[in-house]
């Protein structure tokens, strides 16, 4: 969840709720845990105050970076013992996990993406 809020400052609970595919409910347990310790802040919409947009604070964007970091050097010591060619198979598994009306839209917010960042495809 917190990976989602660093990634789209602003991001609403609807389009966190659409993005997780979890019930209010549960997204509310662990939203409330993050207001709490101070991870997320909770804004009046700009248009609609009954709206509620997401940002991290700065210590939100700081857990967030942190996780990332420590998964992304868990994905490359895994990622290194494979033989040649097999990173392109572990992306592929990686995205058949996703739901299959889902992963065109998950392949190109990652491609799309890196595309910009000219870093190329990190499962």
């Amino acid at each position: 969840m917190l990976h989602f809020v660093n990634r789209n400052p602003g991001l609403t609970i609807a389009e966190l709720l659409d993005i997780l595919q979890i019930t209010k409910q549960s997204l509310n347990r662990v939203l409330k845990e993050l207001l709490d310790q101070g991870y997320v802040e909770s804004r009046a919409g700009v248009n609609d105050r009954r709206q509620r947009l997401l940002y991290p604070t700065q210590a939100g964007q700081k857990l967030a970076l942190d996780l990332a970091l420590m998964q992304s050097e868990r994905f490359d010591r895994a990622l290194s013992h494979l033989p040649a060619g097999a990173r392109e198979d572990a992306v592929e598994f990686l995205l058949a996990m996703i739901d299959s009306g889902e992963r065109e839209k998950v392949a190109t917010l990652i491609w799309d993406k890196n595309a910009a960042e000219n870093t190329g495809p990190n499962p």
